[in-house]
């Protein structure tokens, strides 16, 4: 939960924004990004530091079409 409150109202003081009014319309985007948040702090602990940058895909999903709307 105090992921997702660092989230939704951001950290004064800090570049940390919040995104409350952006994401507004996806909450479960705010669910997807603590997983996420929480799934790159777990790997630092265990010694798996992935390297700063965009995550890889997977072989498969790089041979699928972007979706566009």
């Amino acid at each position: 939960e105090d992921v997702y409150r660092r989230i939704y109202n951001g950290i004064t003081g800090t570049p940390m924004p919040s995104f409350q009014m952006a994401l507004a319309s996806e909450p479960d985007t705010f669910w997807n990004l603590v997983s996420y948040v929480l799934y790159v702090s777990n790997r630092r602990r265990a010694g798996d530091i992935p390297e700063a940058g965009l995550m890889s895909l997977p072989p498969d999903a790089a041979a699928e079409p972007a979706k566009t709307e």
